[in-house]
């Protein structure tokens, strides 16, 4: 081939490749759509403000001086949270409003004077359980009901969270206790919590993966690991649980407690819904199947 005709074939080549990567489409810059859900937010930033402010000038007064306070607005409170167990309210009652404000208004006071800490604690534990009982009916596919819902739970538990700091460290309890649901699976102990097969362990990680895991969703959250119970026949404690750089690992309680954890939240199926609408062996079931095709494979 001469010359004057390769030049002419690379340039008629060229031509031909340029037009090529001019047919390819320019990449969609459009934002694309996520969910059609609109994030949970408070709005509540005056008001945070003002709790603020009040905290310092509680801890300004002195706990003496407040004495009276407390225990009144502890009376009051407790009376409010009682009253849930009068009747059925709908998520639009105002009932629930007066019950958020009372327990944001009086956290600040018993934070600045933690004498009587667990009282307030015990009542928002007791506001948890009353709340869960009242939602059993409630339409969860409803972003109202699901806002009421995130905002009475998830706040009680931010507000005993923000006190539970204020505590002395040699005086601040290592768990916080809510029901005692009963299981028919075998149990073992740990720190002095009886932890029974097929129980769920939700954590808080210390990486900022867990952080973005834990917070980055519609309705904020404070967990981003979960592990599951396993009690052998040995009674012996391990956990199946998946880690980012393994995969799913079966872990003993050394291990487990030790990949850090800034919080942990042991849940337990109901014992009247498993033995109305399963069998109350269910969760040691569950657990066992994922123990042994853990030993079985690499997931």
């Amino acid at each position: 081939m001469s010359k004057p005709i390769k030049i002419i074939f690379y340039i008629f080549g060229s031509i031909i490749l340029l037009y090529s990567i001019l047919l390819i489409p320019l990449p969609d810059n459009k934002v694309k759509a996520g969910a059609d859900n609109t994030p949970f937010v408070w709005d509540k930033n005056d008001f945070w403000k003002e709790l603020e402010i009040a905290f310092n000038n509680y801890r300004s007064i002195g706990c003496d001086s407040l004495s009276n306070n407390i225990d009144s607005s502890l009376l009051s409170f407790s009376m409010t949270v009682d009253s849930m167990n009068l009747r059925q309210k709908l998520i639009d009652d105002l009932y629930f409003d007066r019950l958020e404000f009372s327990m944001f208004a009086l956290s600040p006071l018993i934070a600045a004077c933690t004498e009587k800490a667990m009282d307030f604690i015990e009542m928002n534990m007791q506001l948890r359980t009353l709340v869960k009982r009242q939602s059993v009916n409630w339409d969860m596919s409803d972003k109202a009901t699901r806002d009421r819902l995130y905002r009475l739970i998830y706040g009680s538990r931010a507000a005993v969270e923000e006190i539970m700091l204020q505590i002395p460290e040699s005086q601040r309890p290592a768990w916080l206790r809510g029901i005692s649901e009963p299981s028919d699976t075998r149990s073992a102990r740990l720190n002095g919590v009886i932890i029974y097969s097929g129980d769920i362990l939700v954590s808080r990680g210390g990486a900022p993966t867990s952080a973005l895991i834990s917070r980055g969703n519609d309705y904020p959250g404070n967990f981003s690991h979960v592990a599951f119970a396993y009690v052998d026949t040995n009674n012996v404690l391990q956990f199946v649980e998946s880690q980012i750089e393994t995969g799913v690992i079966i872990t003993n309680t050394n291990e487990y407690l030790n990949d850090t954890k800034l919080r942990i939240l042991l849940l337990r199926p109901r014992y009247d819904l498993l033995k109305r609408e399963y069998n109350t062996n269910l969760p040691d079931e569950a657990v066992q199947i994922a123990y042994e095709e853990t030993l079985r494979r690499h997931i």
